[in-house]
């Protein structure tokens, strides 16, 4: 069971939805999305995005992997690893490169970051603060995606960080060994280690 707010911050409480026979759900910065475990995808957020959250429907028809919801956009990979973006493409989020076949994908504010087959990272998308151009690294085992930044787990426990680093929220600790990371949607990032503590 999903409860989720229906507006801003501020909405009172007796406006919570109650959203059931949930298997997957992507939270956004303003649209999020749920898939049942019929195999129906459902949309939900502010009524400015409603391009995007009613391509969250089309889904359904589709063999869908895994999916990812951004700000402007959301991401999703098919049985057999292509990729399919839907939504508002401004700032190229929505510009696949051709024949990528991948395991994970992520979707930031304008850009999407994905986890190939072969252990290394594709992106594409808005790259004012480089976010969009993925490191040389070949033993990648998680990634995850920020608002302008992003984060990835490497095959040793480290990780490494990429775009806007305003509050060094791309720049995780290297003395440090992951098990999990999280690139946030402001300036915090995160992980857990191997003995299960979160630093921040």
């Amino acid at each position: 069971v999903i409860v989720a707010t229906t507006g801003w911050a501020q909405t009172p409480l007796d406006s919570l939805q109650v959203v059931s026979d949930v298997v997957e759900f992507s939270c956004g910065r303003e649209f999020s999305a749920v898939k049942h475990s019929d195999g129906t995808f459902v949309g939900f957020g502010r009524e400015l995005w409603q391009n995007a959250i009613d391509g969250v429907g089309d889904l359904t028809n589709l063999s869908v992997s895994t999916f990812s919801i951004g700000y402007w956009s959301g991401s999703a990979i098919l049985e057999g690893g292509g990729v399919h973006v839907w939504g508002n493409g401004s700032g190229g989020a929505g510009s696949v490169p051709a024949g990528e076949v991948v395991s994970d994908i992520q979707s930031g504010y304008a850009h999407v970051i994905a986890l190939r087959l072969d252990s290394t990272i594709v992106s594409w998308g808005w790259n004012e603060y480089v976010q969009a151009t993925a490191p040389s690294q070949s033993n990648v085992v998680q990634i995850s995606a920020g608002y302008n930044h992003n984060l990835a787990l490497l095959s040793d426990g480290a990780a490494i960080g990429w775009g806007r680093n305003l509050y060094a929220e791309a720049s995780p600790p290297a003395s440090l060994r992951f098990v999990k990371v999280a690139a946030g949607w402001g300036a915090p990032s995160g992980g857990i280690d191997s003995t299960g503590h979160l630093h921040l």
